[in-house]
């Protein structure tokens, strides 16, 4: 039965030999190493992130929204040039029995803008035209004109104060401002997964340390077991069970090295620049200790600033003005239109002008010319001006559309403050149980350091006793195992409680 037992050892010491195993990547000797610090990776992360940079064009989408807005107020320049050609029969007896046919060239400018300050809107508009004609008895042939007009509409009521177009303008800006935040947001959440990635590099090194140090312990067991054995002080069993020992404490070390590449590459996708030559290469080495000494907090402090500077909660406050931009315009929508018209506008003719005498078909008996520049000297110069000023006014009758809207504004709007209110109150929450999460983390820390000293000196102890046959294998691998947890403990203490100090930073940020 001991010859059986000491052959399934030796296949479990045989499987979980490291050197049996395909490599499937290069010796830790033969690969680069980055002697890295936690604010270096921060930095590196910062610069080199591919998920940051693709926030970071959410800002240029922003940008070319508030160029897309600006744009219903940019002025608008239009032109036109036609030529046309008209056939047609006398349409009275003046006109002869032939057909007479019209050719004509047409020239038209225009210049129209709104203006982003009380909802003005102008329109210039200058028209040309020479028409000539074969046939009939033309008054003039060729017939100049020449017309410039101006057109501008003031709001009086309804689009006085705001519209749509001035809407999306202020709203665009507040979108980048926003956007700013959320972006800021990623950069927080960033910072902290970097930290907590590096954090858990370090734990699973400071584990394979850990593991190594209860195979050292488990290895000089087995020694000592098998020089009792030769000398027939102890019992083969005790060498069994030691060898046994040994394998399972194998088995942890290479967990933990296993563990430490998972660690690695997690940290490595987030700092790392995805052109880097040895991206998958280059062996990370955290040299940034685990901070463990404690520090002050003040929950009050920390929760007036979470309160007054958090990115989500000012995100949140901006959102909030912009709902209170579009209630202002669904409010104004159900205002009465009341515009102000206003137009003035100049003309002059001129070509060549025929004088008939009396007769049927009357006779040419002179002509006139009157070129284009004296026509437009009569448009510019206001020879035959004209002028309108007027008021239109409209209003729907029943409950609108604009009304239908401007409730579901007013609800929209009751609904953002109570969110605000609401995350108010998750904030002072969260802020709170994080500051409770470091004083328990460390207070944790505090004990388990308490434990790992007691559990060093019980070792140390049973090992005299050992040494001088006072005490058994069994008992002495009981304080090793103790030893081994209360290491492991005191480890995954430091490491909760720079987790809480992390995570107690970022919640004054962001969520």
């Amino acid at each position: 039965m001991t010859n059986l037992r000491a052959l399934l050892v030796t296949a479990v010491l045989l499987a979980v030999v490291p050197g049996q195993a395909p490599a499937q990547t290069p010796p830790a000797a033969a690969r680069p190493t980055l002697e890295l610090t936690m604010d270096a990776a921060v930095a590196m992360a910062l610069e080199s992130n591919l998920g940051l940079q693709a926030d970071r064009l959410d800002i240029d989408n922003a940008d070319h929204a508030i160029a897309s807005a600006r744009s219903a107020f940019l002025p608008q320049v239009g032109a036109a040039l036609t030529r046309s050609s008209v056939v047609s029969v006398p349409n009275d007896f003046t006109q002869g029995s032939s057909d007479i046919t019209s050719r004509g060239a047409v020239v038209n400018a225009s210049f129209a803008q709104a203006l982003p300050h009380l909802g003005t809107s102008y329109n210039l508009a200058w028209n040309n035209n020479r028409t000539s004609q074969i046939g009939g008895n033309p008054l003039f042939n060729p017939y100049l004109r020449s017309a410039f007009s101006i057109n501008v509409t003031q709001p009086l009521w309804r689009g006085l104060r705001t519209d749509q177009a001035r809407n999306a303008l202020t709203t665009s800006h507040r979108r980048r401002r926003v956007t700013d935040l959320q972006v800021e947001q990623q950069r927080v959440r960033l910072e902290a997964a970097v930290r907590v990635a590096y954090l858990d590099l370090i734990s699973a090194r400071e584990g394979l340390r850990v593991a190594q140090q209860n195979m050292d312990i488990r290895q000089a067991t087995l020694a000592d077991a098998r020089a009792r054995v030769r000398v027939g002080a102890a019992a083969p069993i005790d060498l069994i069970t030691a060898e046994a020992d040994v394998a399972a404490n194998q088995e942890q070390v290479l967990v933990a090295e296993a563990l430490i590449g998972t660690r690695e590459d997690a940290l490595r996708t987030l700092i790392f620049d995805p052109a880097r030559p040895d991206y998958w290469l280059v062996q990370i080495n955290a040299s940034t200790p685990v901070l463990s000494e404690p520090r002050a907090i003040d929950v009050d402090a920390a929760v007036q600033n979470a309160v007054a500077n958090r990115l989500d909660l000012i995100a949140a406050r901006q959102e909030l003005e912009i709902s209170d931009l579009n209630l202002r315009v669904a409010e104004d929508a159900i205002k009465p239109t009341v515009n102000l018209l206003a137009n003035y506008s100049t003309s002059g003719t001129g070509g060549t002008r025929f004088l008939y005498g009396e007769g049927f078909p009357p006779s040419v008996e002179g002509r006139t010319d009157r070129r284009y520049t004296s026509v437009l000297g009569d448009t510019f110069g206001a020879a035959y001006p004209q002028w309108s000023l007027g008021v239109n006014v409209a209003y729907p009758l029943g409950r609108s559309a604009q009304d239908a809207n401007l409730a579901q504004q007013q609800v929209g709007q009751r609904q953002a403050r109570l969110s605000i209110h609401q995350l108010e109150i998750a904030i002072v929450q969260q802020i709170r149980e994080a500051a409770r999460q470091v004083q328990s983390s460390y207070q944790r820390v505090l004990v388990t350091r308490a434990a790992l000293a007691a559990s060093e000196q019980q070792l140390d102890a049973e090992q005299r006793r050992f040494a001088a046959g006072l005490a058994t294998t069994l008992e002495l691998q009981v304080r090793q195992s103790q030893l081994s947890t209360a290491r492991t403990a005191e480890l995954n203490a430091a490491i909760a409680y720079n987790r809480a100090l992390i995570d107690f930073e970022r919640l004054q940020q962001t969520q």
